[in-house]
This record gives C-alpha cells, sequence and structure tokens, in this order.
C-alpha cells in the first residue's frame, strides 16, 4: 500500500507536515486525538494558534472529557 503524505494545514502550503495539533478525548468507550490541524515546522506556531482559537465544545456528554492542546509529532514523515 502506498504511504499516506500529510501535507501541512496551513492555505497554500505544500509542505509535509512534521506534527499534530491534537487534544485527547476521553468517553467511557475509546481515548482518541481530537485533531485540529497538521503542522510543517515552519507553520507549527500558526497552527497551534489557530487550534487555541477555536471554539471549544460548549457540551460535552458527562461521560466525555477534552485534554489540553499539544503537538505530536507524525511517525515516517
Amino acid at each position: 500500500m502506498p504511504a499516506t503524505i500529510v501535507k501541512c494545514s496551513v492555505p497554500n502550503c505544500q509542505s509535509r507536515a512534521e506534527s499534530k495539533i491534537a487534544a485527547p478525548c476521553k468517553g467511557s468507550r475509546f481515548t482518541e486525538l481530537k485533531t485540529y490541524g497538521y503542522a510543517c515546522a515552519e507553520h507549527a506556531g500558526d497552527v497551534i494558534e489557530y487550534a487555541r482559537k477555536r471554539p471549544k465544545p460548549l457540551h460535552l456528554p458527562s461521560e466525555e472529557s477534552l485534554g489540553a492542546l499539544g503537538t505530536y509529532a507524525l511517525a515516517g514523515q
């Protein structure tokens, strides 16, 4: 199967993403990362700032929680 190349989320940037900007999301039956975007080295600050400014969910079910925003390295990029 061919490798998937993830591009930076910044419009008009064609660089490969090096990191995923996400927050851990936990529920009664799952734990996953809520993705806000992908960033190349040059645009990491822009994507993080965008993620911080995005509206947060107003209501989460009682069994769900959204953790702190973080930067996660993409393997194989």
